[in-house]
């Protein structure tokens, strides 16, 4: 019974243990073959352990400001969040940083939306969202990279699923973006040098935000549009 009380692991003091470890030396070999065997099969007859399944995802990923974890070569529409997407465009300065002062693509984004027809005022806003997944990539560069446009393409593919919004993108969105590019290229850049014309700049010129400000007109923008949408 001792040794009953070992194996099966109840609380015993040490007297206890070495007095169950002794009755076990002093059992008759065949005795002590035969409940050797016992155990052995009441353990294999238990049932194996169930393995977690985990599903296979495409590439790595990366812990976003909310934590959620989000695999940009494997994107999911229940993985994106809002807060993770102001917080990643508010810290990003636009033209990869050669302003005059910093100028935050969340702001680029709130302005977009302000110009575009009302209709489309979701789709200004969160245009450039899958750069808060990604980073922004300079124009000149980004034409040469097909595999970061297809990425960038999966992941704004399931922004919209995850907000309710359709592709392709309007193009009044990318009319009201060119906009703001002159608008932002006459007020932000130091030197003026000769660009292709895009689009007439707005006539208010832009004094930028913080990225605490950009962030906080993104969220309640997003909400204000998201209550007014049908």
């Amino acid at each position: 019974r001792r040794a009953d009380r070992v194996h099966d692991g109840q609380t015993m003091t040490d007297d206890d243990i070495q007095r169950a470890v002794d009755d076990l030396i002093a059992l008759p070999t065949p005795y002590l073959d035969s409940l050797m065997q016992s155990r052995r099969t009441r353990i294999n007859r238990l049932p194996p352990p169930i393995k977690a399944e985990v599903p296979m995802r495409k590439g790595d990923w990366f812990q976003t400001h909310t934590g959620v974890q989000f695999w940009p070569m494997d994107p999911r529409a229940d993985e994106v969040r809002i807060d993770d997407i102001a917080r990643g465009l508010a810290m990003q300065c636009r033209f990869n940083g050669h302003v005059k002062e910093f100028y935050s693509i969340a702001e680029h984004s709130v302005r977009v939306s302000h110009v575009v027809p009302p209709e489309h005022a979701l789709w200004g806003l969160l245009h450039d969202a899958a750069e808060a997944y990604i980073g922004d990539m300079v124009r000149p560069l980004k034409t040469q990279m097909p595999a970061f446009r297809e990425c960038e393409a999966a992941i704004m593919a399931v922004i919209c699923e995850r907000f309710g919004m359709t592709m392709p993108e309007p193009p009044e969105v990318k009319v009201a973006d060119n906009v703001l590019l002159m608008t932002e290229r006459r007020d932000l850049l130091l030197y003026q040098k000769p660009w292709t014309h895009r689009a007439d700049p707005l006539p208010d010129e832009i004094e930028p935000w913080t990225w605490q400000k950009a962030e906080a007109e993104f969220l309640s923008r997003f909400a204000m549009l998201k209550k007014e949408a049908p």
